[in-house]
């Protein structure tokens, strides 16, 4: 009986870790879009190379997977 209530509070757990690190990619990806969409990277990159890059979702979808890889 122990070993199945060890087994169930580390499959929680890992269930927490997991739940809360797709929460926090989210929530840092969304806040790292508005930051780079804020200081207007991206506008300033499109005039310098002539051509249109949407560099605020790149950036935050890396950076969302990154986290996702990461948990």
């Amino acid at each position: 009986m122990a070993l199945y209530s060890n087994i169930l509070i580390k499959v929680l757990g890992a269930f927490l870790i997991l739940i809360l690190g797709l929460i926090a990619a989210r929530i840092i990806s969304n806040i790292t879009r508005k930051i780079i969409r804020g200081t207007e990277v991206s506008k300033s990159i499109e005039e310098q190379l002539k051509i249109k890059v949407n560099l605020e979702n790149y950036i935050s979808s890396i950076l969302k997977y990154l986290i996702y890889f990461i948990t």
